[in-house]
């Protein structure tokens, strides 16, 4: 009590001398007693890292919370604060250099370790000069220090974490600043401002428990912080380059710290090389995924959307193969029975011709078609169509182009029913063409451009075995089973058929 009242009287009465090694106390809490410490204020050659801190309660309030990380028997005790509990008096006294208002400390020193240059070449290697550096005090102090307090508590190496990167990166942002300067090894080396970063990544300070520590490393901070209060790390600048500077990817930390177990974490990796293989070198197509990754935790039916539309785009990619197949295929019977085909444009298939046709110039380089077959000095546009159904659908492309063709487009049609792929023989025996598809669908054409002038009242129509049709914003022309199957020919009428 004399000490608290007497240093209270000396500081509102601002008579400074009298605090030359004035006896303060800090209190020490072991168990269930509390142990006071005599600090002696002011004494001549004290060393700097002995000046101890203010009482608690004139910190500042988002640091109050980590006070358990520097030594107690450097902090002044709370009565102290109670006797004087004005801050700007704490200043005053900070400012004479008797105690310490701030755990942030500025000064010039000469560097020794370049964190961002490492390793060096052996041999010595120190700045020229001095430079300007910060640091947290009683980082350094050895037995009693932040460093020893931490590695022997996983609570205060948690605690220590968050004052990292909740409060020391905003309250030293220059700190990670990178700096050069020459060194007397001849050379120019970069150095961190801020002097706390290398006691984090030089030492062995991460509780593993059971005794045993290791350097912070994204397994060791992992396995500190998972299930903690500490994650998810936050995801700013300051963090990234604090990560950076320690040597850290916050890609296997976060990785580190999600998943404890060898099996999940497999598991993981693979999904996320299937990701990166699909991104391939296109990385920002990864901006999408966090936004999806929100949206699939608001919408609990989206797995079930996503299953199904990738079912129909593995069904669309299987009909397209099955669709190249039989192209092929119909191509090749065309060629065996002495047609000459080429593959064309968009709304049809092939272009056939006789052989012995050489100079059939007809076509021009604005036909919308694929396939082309001739004979004579006459051509035909087909169209090929595989189908499981009892449909084939043709695009709004391919209607007006069989419409604007008239007699020279053919449709046609091969229907598969096993699962297994046909081969040529299949598709010769069951290959079928139908003629004048044109007039067939001309109405159906004229209901398509209506429908594109005003699509909310169009009614689909149904014509001799044609229909158009609209599913989920595309239009299609369906034809059906009985306009192949009562009315098709096969490929030994089409000769005689092409008159």
């Amino acid at each position: 009590d004399g000490s608290v009242r007497l240093f209270a009287r000396i500081v509102n009465k601002a008579e400074w001398d009298y605090l030359s090694s004035f006896p303060v106390f800090s209190e020490v809490k072991r168990e269930d007693n509390i142990v006071r410490h005599v600090i002696r204020l002011g004494q001549i050659g004290q060393d700097a890292t002995e000046i101890p801190l203010a009482p608690v309660k004139a910190w500042p309030k988002d640091l109050q919370k980590f006070s358990d990380l520097f030594p107690p028997q450097y902090i002044l005790a709370d009565s102290f604060y109670d006797a004087i509990s004005d801050a700007g008096v704490w200043q005053t006294v900070a400012d004479k250099d008797l105690i310490r208002a701030d755990i942030i400390i500025s000064e010039k020193q000469r560097i020794e370790v370049f964190l961002p240059d490492e390793p060096l070449a052996d041999g010595e290697h120190r700045t020229t000069e001095p430079v300007g550096t910060s640091d947290v005090v009683f980082m350094r102090k050895d037995t009693v220090g932040i460093m020893e307090r931490i590695r022997g508590s996983r609570t205060r190496a948690r605690l220590f974490w968050m004052f990292l990167t909740n409060y020391l990166l905003a309250h030293d942002a220059e700190g990670l600043g990178i700096r050069e300067s020459a060194c007397e090894c001849g050379d120019t080396h970069r150095y961190y401002q801020a002097r706390w970063l290398v006691p984090i990544a030089k030492n062995i300070w991460v509780p593993l428990g059971s005794n045993k520590r290791d350097r912070a490393t994204a397994q060791s901070l992992a396995n500190l912080l998972r299930d903690s209060d500490a994650l998810p790390i936050p995801d700013n600048d300051a963090v990234n380059g604090l990560l950076e500077a320690i040597r850290i990817s916050r890609f296997d930390l976060t990785r580190e710290s999600m998943y404890s177990d060898d099996e999940t974490r497999e598991v993981v990796d693979n999904k996320l090389m299937s990701i990166m293989a699909v991104v391939q070198d296109d990385p920002d197509r990864l901006d999408v995924v966090p936004k999806f990754l929100e949206q699939l935790k608001e919408d609990e039916h989206l797995p079930e959307y996503l299953a199904e539309r990738a079912k129909q785009r593995q069904t669309v990619h299987q009909n397209q193969q099955l669709g190249n197949l039989v192209e092929s295929l119909v191509k090749q019977n065309l060629e065996v029975d002495g047609f000459k085909v080429e593959k064309t444009h968009v709304g049809a298939d092939l272009i056939v011709r006789d052989k012995s046709d050489r100079n059939n110039n007809d076509m021009t380089e604005d036909d919308v078609t694929e396939l082309k077959l001739s004979k004579g000095n006459r051509s035909w546009l087909v169209e090929v169509k595989s189908t499981r159904d009892n449909d084939a659908r043709m695009t709004p492309a391919q209607a007006r182009n069989a419409v604007e063709q008239g007699d020279r487009f053919l449709l046609c049609v091969v229907p598969v029913v096993s699962e297994d792929e046909p081969d040529l023989e299949y598709v010769r025996a069951n290959m079928r063409f139908v003629e004048d598809i044109g007039n067939r669908v001309d109405s159906l054409c004229d209901d398509l451009d209506d429908f594109e002038q005003r699509r909310d009242d169009i009614v689909a129509n149904y014509v001799d075995g044609f229909r158009l049709v609209f599913r989920s914003g595309t239009t299609r022309i369906r034809v059906d089973k009985s306009v192949w199957e009562d009315e098709g020919f096969c490929l030994s009428e089409l000769r005689a058929r092409l008159k």
